[in-house]
């Protein structure tokens, strides 16, 4: 083989389009599974919703079995007094029957869940955020087997067909099962996504997947549906019809080409490269093959090692135990925030349905201005940015809380949770870019796996620990405190700006480290890709900043 300049699959994309038809196709097809999932993630704000309920004194009476003008006088006459509204005893005896009042119709509606059995409500969505836990760990190494394609679809799959069988939830404790197998289909969507669209962009163009707004528009679509269909049953199946159309993706999208190519199936990815490069209508590189060969000759030489990547991987190197550690607090903490301020949307003052819409799209300026922080100041210094904003404003509600005027509490407080929301949201999307980076391909799936892991135990703890109903200000004052010490901890992490992304594990540590490393990004007009990847010799032995691939 001829000396070749040193390049990688990071400027065979850049030559061959870039951001052009095929990005934009995989952003849409596997990036947009986002917005069904963001829907059934968030549905639980509203399926746990507590419509004004009545003590039904007489165990006989409720709005659907009351037939006689005495019933329904003794139900206006109840409702007038008020003196059983939304209460557990009455006359010193416990209700063992509920009239909700509205049109709202909900799981605590459904199965009399107040009262003594209040504890459902969390309980459930903390068994949808286990699911979550299971399925970002399941997906993190079926990624790296099956590949992220058919890993992706086949959650999806599954994702539907449960929203269609909890359609037919004959109890709270079969729905709590069926929640818990929908949320390990969106914690598989959630580690899938990001990666597999990451490795068909060039390097100035990595931060654009996640500050693309698919979370927000699921969970606003998600509101309005909720408004104009306020019945759980009805909203599970909406979600599965909304699901429907995106699992056409599978038949438009190939396989990830660095997937392939750590496979050591080489025609297939130089097949793929082939099929983008038409689509978007460029040349295929001369060297493309020169590249796939040398990727996948690190890949089998670590192989024959007898290494298999498994999630020890991830904690080989003080550098990388730092990263993955710390990383796994800042997922903890996001989650924990994040879900805790969503799940308590219905606690806002304000109409429910708007708040939810509200407390969804105010994720939408953060991801905006997360791009250009992202490549102008660099990723670590933007994550930490929109946390410390995020602590500022949670410091905020708990001073709103202790000392503002009680006529502006209530707007003031809504508010500052927003701001909080979008500082939270705003540190989420910028660290998955980082991620990315931090982890080589052989380990992409495992790094995101992890984060996303250790952010479903925050998710877990979300509904006990955030409760902006009963221990407003001990929720407050605890999203402060972790947000701001966790903030401190990330600098801790090396910065991957303007660095390609790793194929082999095999990179030192030092490469993650390296200095004042300059590429011209989006915003500059630039399209400089720097690579020291050397493809030289027989044996394809590649090179990145010194260190052996």
């Amino acid at each position: 083989m001829t000396e070749a300049k040193m390049m990688s699959l990071d400027d065979i994309f850049h030559e061959i389009g870039g951001l052009n038809r095929f990005q934009l196709l995989i952003i849409l097809c596997v990036y947009g599974l986002k917005i069904p999932s963001a829907w059934s993630m968030i549905q639980i704000t509203f399926t746990g919703l507590v419509p004004p309920f009545l003590c039904n004194p007489n165990t006989n009476l409720s709005v659907e079995t009351s037939s006689s003008n005495e019933s329904f006088n003794s139900l206006s006459n109840m409702m007038k007094k008020k003196s059983n509204l939304n209460v557990c005893f009455l006359n010193g005896t416990s209700c063992q029957d509920f009239t909700f009042l509205g049109d709202v119709r909900t799981i605590i509606s459904e199965w009399n869940l107040v009262c003594d059995m209040k504890w459902t409500k969390a309980t459930i969505t903390t068994i949808q955020m286990a699911g979550v836990l299971l399925g970002a760990m399941l997906a993190g190494q079926f990624g790296d087997y099956f590949g992220r394609k058919k890993t992706t679809y086949s959650f999806f799959l599954a994702h539907l067909l449960f929203n269609c069988v909890t359609y037919f939830s004959l109890n709270w404790q079969m729905f709590g099962a069926l929640r818990f197998c929908i949320g390990a289909t969106i914690g598989a969507n959630l580690v899938m996504t990001v990666p597999y669209c990451s490795e068909y962009l060039p390097l100035r163009w990595r931060t654009l997947i996640p500050i693309i707004p698919m979370w927000p528009i699921g969970t606003a679509i998600f509101a309005g549906v909720a408004f104009l269909l306020p019945d759980w049953r009805y909203l599970h199946l909406a979600n599965a019809a909304l699901s429907a159309p995106f699992l056409l993706g599978y038949f438009c999208v190939p396989e990830s080409v660095r997937w392939l190519a750590t496979k050591g199936r080489m025609s297939e990815a130089f097949s793929v490269i082939e099929k983008i490069a038409a689509l978007n209508r460029k040349p295929v590189p001369a060297y493309t093959m020169d590249v796939i060969e040398a990727v996948a000759a690190a890949e089998e030489k670590s192989r024959k090692a007898g290494h298999k990547y498994n999630y020890l991987d991830l904690f080989r190197g003080k550098t990388m135990v730092i990263t993955t550690l710390v990383l796994g607090l800042h997922w903890i903490v996001l989650s924990l925030v994040f879900y805790g301020l969503s799940f308590g949307a219905s606690s806002f003052t304000g109409n429910v349905y708007l708040n939810i819409f509200i407390i969804g799209i105010i994720d939408i300026p953060g991801n905006i201005t997360v791009i250009y922080w992202s490549n102008r100041f660099g990723r670590k210094k933007s994550t930490i940015g929109f946390l410390l904003i995020g602590s500022l404003a949670s410091f905020g509600c708990l001073a709103t809380i202790l000392a503002a005027e009680e006529v502006n509490k209530g707007s003031i407080l809504r508010g500052l949770s927003l701001a909080a929301k979008l500082g939270i949201a705003g540190s989420w999307v910028s660290v998955q870019t980082w991620v990315g980076e931090l982890y080589p391909t052989v380990t992409r799936s495992l790094g995101y796996g992890f984060v996303n892991t250790a952010s479903r135990v925050g998710g877990m703890l979300a509904p006990f620990a955030i409760n902006l109903d009963d221990w407003i200000v001990f929720s407050f004052s605890l999203m402060g405190c972790i947000t701001l010490v966790t903030g401190l901890l990330l600098t801790l992490i090396p910065e991957t700006l303007n660095q390609t992304l790793r194929d082999s594990a095999n990179t030192a540590d030092a490469s993650m480290q390296v200095k004042d490393m300059r590429t011209t990004s989006w915003y500059d007009g630039g399209s400089t890709s720097l690579d020291t990847c050397c493809l030289a010799g027989s044996g394809k032995i590649h090179k990145r900043y010194g260190a052996a691939f």
